[in-house]
Order: structure tokens, then C-alpha cells, then sequence
């Protein structure tokens, strides 16, 4: 399987560094060709436009920018999407996860 990256925006990338670390032990034990980075809302739409990224995941405080997203990458492959408020909360990474494997169609147990 192709490698795929997955980048976290939050407000600073800071935020989500627990949720992030919950992730990539979750891949690091399943062998998964999956990166997982957070960066912040002032750097994320440079680093997708300069980068390959698969799906850009705004955390909640962050979904106002989808639309800017959206337009900004509409002529490359990456998936945009927010992380539901109730998920980012609780760090349910495995839900988390569960979301971008499908929106990626990464066939992994969780």
C-alpha cells in the first residue's frame, strides 16, 4: 500500500500533539504506511500545497477554514475534512482513525 499523510491543523499544531501521539502508536503497531502530523493553521494550507497530503483534518476551533481548504486545494487529490467536536474532546483517536481510514480506503482493523 501507498504511503499516505495525514496532517492535523489545529490553531497552533500543539493542540492536538495528544490525539497525534494516540494516533501514530495506533500505526506504528498496526505497520501501517500512514503519517501523521499536526501543523498549525497559519502553516497548513502552504505545507498541503507544497507537500503530498492525503487528508487535511481541521480540528474543531479550526473548521471555519474548510471552505478556504476546499478552494485553495481543489486541484489536487487531498480530502479535507473536520474532526467532530465530541471526538477531538474525548481524544477518541480510535474514531478519529476510523474516519480518515474510510475517507482514505485504508483497510485496517480498529
Amino acid at each position: 500500500m501507498e504511503s499516505k499523510v495525514i496532517v492535523i491543523v489545529c490553531t497552533l499544531g500543539m493542540s492536538s500533539s495528544l490525539l497525534i501521539s494516540k494516533m501514530q502508536q495506533y500505526v506504528y503497531e498496526s505497520d501501517l504506511p500512514v503519517k501523521i502530523l499536526a501543523v498549525s493553521s497559519e502553516e497548513a494550507l502552504e505545507y498541503a500545497k507544497d507537500h503530498q497530503v492525503d487528508l487535511v483534518f481541521l480540528s474543531p476551533q479550526v473548521r471555519f477554514l474548510k471552505n478556504k481548504f476546499v478552494e485553495s486545494l481543489a486541484n489536487q487529490p487531498t480530502k479535507i475534512e473536520t474532526i467532530s467536536m465530541s471526538d477531538y474532546g474525548l481524544l477518541d483517536s480510535r474514531n478519529i482513525l476510523k474516519q480518515a481510514f474510510q475517507l482514505l480506503a485504508i483497510d485496517a482493523p480498529l
